[in-house]
């Protein structure tokens, strides 16, 4: 953006430079929030009774290695097409190899994928989810 204010260019997210793959992702964010916030508006209709599970629908599972969507999908016994949709950043199937190595999984899917990884040596070691919200001490 420091280049945009030196040669006067727009700094707004649709003129700055990036790759297409975050180009697309954050359109795809943006028209969700667009339907979220007016639903009517486009014909939807959303349930606002709550009525909605608060219940997980997704697990995180870490891998030591790539993870091939193909075999998690065998593993977990979902469609490699599920997989595919809920974790859109993989090429051809697999994690970059300098990328986290995780995929999310429907819930009640992941321990199944786990076991596997940790059979084959490939299961990582839990990451530690930051503490949100309040502070240490005093505050």
């Amino acid at each position: 953006m420091r280049v945009g204010f030196t040669v006067r260019r727009p700094t707004d997210f649709w003129s700055l430079n990036l790759p297409s793959e975050t180009e697309h992702y954050v359109a795809n964010l943006l028209a969700v929030a667009t339907l979220v916030r007016d639903p009517d508006r486009h014909g939807l209709e959303v349930d606002t009774q709550g009525h909605l599970e608060n219940q997980p629908r997704l697990e995180l599972v870490e891998s030591r290695r790539q993870i091939d969507l193909g075999k998690a999908a065998r593993i977990c016994g979902v469609s490699v097409s599920t997989l595919r949709d809920l974790n859109p950043s993989p090429k051809r199937g697999k994690a970059l190899p300098d990328d986290p190595q995780r995929v999310l999984v429907p819930a009640g899917a992941g321990h199944t994928l786990r076991r596997a990884l940790a059979k084959s040596g490939d299961l990582a070691a839990p990451t530690v989810a930051a503490r949100c919200g309040g502070s240490r001490r005093g505050g």
